[in-house]
């Protein structure tokens, strides 16, 4: 869902899903990460890419490697 959000430019709504899974203790690996920045990328949406790409930086299980 949190996908589908992202790709149809619903900001609001995927920011909230995020923070539902955060709130919820859910951790997210690399390729959640990278498939939500690429989400918001391809919908044109760079600057809140760049807030989900630095949060995966700060992450508590940091990504093996930056996708990008």
């Amino acid at each position: 869902m949190l996908m589908m959000l992202a790709r149809n430019r619903k900001v609001d709504e995927s920011r909230q899903v995020w923070k539902d899974l955060k709130r919820e203790e859910v951790l997210f690996d690399q390729h959640t990460f990278g498939d939500l920045v690429r989400a918001y990328l391809d919908s044109g949406l760079p600057t809140e890419a760049m807030d989900i790409y630095n949060e995966m930086r700060r992450s508590p299980d940091p990504p093996l490697s930056l996708p990008f």
